[in-house]
């Protein structure tokens, strides 16, 4: 009897400190403190932007502050400087700094951008013209794709950004050679790991007989992000009306959606430039902000409720300029219809959105 009590005495000695340490590893496992040291899947401020945002960089005067912009704290997911145009022959010149001033391509400029923002595009620019001399010569099709790829890959950008426009002009065989153009440039720069954008007309269902292009041309080509600019309206309406009426802006994000297979691939470019003219007039001047703020009569603006653009009156010149609320408006009409991507037009001298935190990449 005393050995079996002896044996039974020596399993509880062994036994009830085992049960003792299980128990507080249970309770540790369910602990608050326990549960916090875990990695947490990253949650979206609830006062945060929805869509990514991009900017445009332009080179020489008056966007020549666009540096200090991107620099001072904002978060601007992708820069995109303009750094080549094509001359009328449908060449490809690159824009130096040493001869085109602030915001030109040197590899100071470029490691800045780069430096600065999550992505980058190399913004080519051209108008109809020099646009149907390129995409109707094969050779000048290949030596411009060439040079385009090279220059990605020397400078590390994400891609390339395809700005051709007067889009009213083209013709059928220019708008062909152009998706020719799209799918030689796409073909390589994907070859490479990098991106093609373009950026397209905002057009609305009464327009498209003013067009060759068709928004949903694009779904087949070897083509990122489509860029929608939704601005400009005022050379289509004359002095006194908005760059970019609320309601036109939701119904051509609302038609682009409806051409656009994958709503991912959309960009809709807003503007935060001005204008001004003398009322009556077709002749346009544009204006950053920063200009705006120096006209006479800029404190007695009021708001547009159709654009939420402010605008005066002074000695028979009408102005027209965008501040943080104009912006922030048009951004969250955007976000609204389900839009991931905004690019805004243009930094250097203007203003930006407030108020809320820009989301993560």
């Amino acid at each position: 009897m005393k050995k079996l009590i002896f044996v039974t005495l020596c399993i509880l000695i062994i036994a009830i400190p085992t049960v003792v340490i299980v128990l507080h590893y249970a309770q540790a496992q369910n602990s608050p403190q326990h549960a916090a040291s875990l990695p947490s899947k990253p949650t979206q401020p609830a006062n945060a932007w929805k869509a990514h945002v991009m900017a445009w960089i332009y080179p020489g005067p008056p966007a020549c502050n666009a540096a200090n912009e991107y620099k001072d704290g904002r978060i601007i997911d992708t820069l995109k400087p303009q750094y080549y145009t094509l001359n009328q022959s449908g060449v490809l010149i690159q824009l130096d700094a040493a001869d085109k001033g602030c915001n030109a391509y040197s590899q100071e400029n470029a490691a800045d951008i780069k430096q600065h923002s999550a992505h980058q595009y190399v913004t080519v620019a051209g108008d109809a013209t020099s646009m149907g001399a390129l995409v109707t010569d094969q050779d000048k099709m290949l030596r411009a794709v060439n040079t385009l790829k090279t220059f990605v890959d020397t400078v590390k950008f994400t891609g390339v950004e395809i700005d051709f426009e007067e889009f009213s002009q083209w013709t059928p065989q220019q708008y062909h050679g152009y998706k020719s153009f799209l799918t030689q440039l796409g073909e390589a720069l994907h070859q490479g790991g990098f991106k093609l954008m373009v950026d397209g007309p905002p057009m609305i269902a009464d327009d498209t007989s003013q067009y060759q292009w068709r928004y949903e041309d694009f779904n087949t080509l070897p083509i990122d992000y489509i860029v929608v600019m939704e601005y400009d309206w005022q050379y289509d309406f004359g002095v006194g009306t908005p760059i970019a009426p609320l309601a036109r802006e939701e119904d051509t994000t609302r038609g682009i959606i409806a051409k656009i297979s994958d709503i991912n691939k959309i960009v809709v470019g807003i503007p935060a430039y001005g204008y001004h003219g003398q009322k009556g007039s077709t002749k346009i001047t544009i204006d950053t902000n920063a200009q705006s703020q120096m006209y006479p009569g800029y404190a007695t603006a009021k708001r547009d409720n159709s654009s939420a653009e402010m605008m005066f009156t002074n000695a028979g010149v009408f102005y027209d300029y965008a501040d943080t609320q104009t912006l922030n408006t048009r951004r969250s009409l955007i976000e609204s219809l389900g839009i991931r991507n905004i690019s805004v037009w243009h930094l250097g001298g203007n203003q930006w959105f407030s108020g809320k935190s820009e989301p993560r990449s």
